[in-house]
Formats: C-alpha cells, structure tokens, sequence
C-alpha cells in the first residue's frame, strides 16, 4: 500500500513525483534560494523581506519551468505514441512533468496562505488552481488529450527568462545593462517561438479525422 493522489490505476511513480515537487519546491523556498543567494550576491541581504520572498519565489518558479520544459520537449519530440496519436497517447514524460507541476503548484498556493500580506495573488491564486485542475484530470483523470496538456506545459519555455529578468531588477541591474538585454531578448525568442510559432503546426495536428470524433462521442 502507498499513499495515491492519482486514480488507481495510475503508477505510483507519478505520486512520488507530484510530493517529491512540491517538498522540493518548499524546500528550494524556505532553505536553498536564501542560502545560495546570500552566497552569490550581496544584494540579497540588502532587500526588504517582501521583495526576498519575490526573490525566491521566482527562483523556485525557474527551475520548476526548466524542468517541465526539458520533459515536455523530450516527450514532444521522443515519444511516437503523443506524436501520432493526440487525443489517446499515454505519455510518461509528460505525465511527469504534469506531477511537477502539480507539486510546485500546491506548494505555491501554500505559501500564498503562508504569508497573505506578501505574497497573495488572486490572479495568480487562480492560475495556479486552474491549470492544477487541468492537468489532473487530463493527465491523470481521463488520460485524454496528452498531446495538447504537453504544448500546454511547454509554452512555459519562456518563463525562466522572465523570471531571471525580474531577479535582476532586483540585483539592482538596469534596463539597459547587457545582462538585461540579452534576456529580455531571449525571453522574446522563445515567446515567439512556444507561444506564437508552434499555433500553425499546432493548427494541422487539430485537424485530425472524423472518426476521431465519433470516439469522443461526439457521432
């Protein structure tokens, strides 16, 4: 017996993943962001609490993005079975990146009701439960639609250089310093490219056949 988040048919793998996510994400809060940033900037120490709470939230956020983006572009890329079949694919990859998600989520949520006079959010309260939801039963409920959950998580290719832009406004770097250029320039790129560009061949992968939606009981 192990403790379940996911349906029972669901591996158990994914469970581990969703809570091995979220103390993850609890721990890179609370511990490892202040220490290592205190050790690799001065700057750290310098700011008001709010805006050191700011600091590790977007470092926790940034390495939860990598790591949903490294898995969902394996997956979109690796796994023939999301590729080819995009309504009935089961694909572990993007499962996993779906539990992280999960995980970081919850633990985001919890540390909003943590410290409300900091860091509450509504918008981004609202976010966070939307896509939770979605991702669960997508991936984990109905197993349906993997391949359009994993665009989905893959669009957050950008965030991490948004992410880092905000750290180094907060460092103390300008608007105009070559560091803040070349990030805001990449986080442009990849905006196109996981927001923008991906909608025609996202456009042709939905033009899948009639019988397709005879199976979703749509006949």
């Amino acid at each position: 017996m192990y403790f379940r988040l996911f349906p029972s048919n669901t591996d158990p793998v994914y469970t581990y993943t969703c809570l091995g996510a979220f103390l993850g994400s609890l721990g890179i809060y609370e511990v490892f962001s202040p220490w290592i940033s205190r050790r690799l900037t001065s700057c750290y120490e310098r700011l008001p609490r709010a805006q050191q709470v700011e600091w590790n939230n977007k470092i926790t956020a940034t390495i939860n993005d990598v790591l949903c983006t490294v898995f969902t572009m394996y997956a979109l890329f690796f796994d023939d079975k999301l590729r080819y079949d995009d309504l009935r694919s089961d694909s572990h990859w993007c499962k996993l990146a779906g539990a992280i998600i999960l995980g970081y989520f919850t633990a985001d949520i919890l540390e909003m009701f943590c410290r409300p006079k900091i860091k509450w959010d509504t918008a981004m309260f609202l976010h966070h439960l939307a896509a939770a939801v979605m991702a669960y039963v997508s991936l984990f409920w109905y197993n349906f639609a993997q391949f359009y959950g994993n665009i989905m998580i893959m669009m957050e290719a950008s965030s991490p250089f948004l992410n880092i832009r905000n750290l180094l406004l907060l460092a103390g770097w300008s608007k105009s310093s070559r560091p803040y250029t070349f990030v805001s320039a990449s986080f442009v790129i990849t905006f196109f490219i996981f927001r923008v560009a991906i909608i025609p061949p996202f456009w042709e992968k939905n033009k899948i056949s009639q019988e397709t939606f005879y199976w979703v009981g749509a006949k």
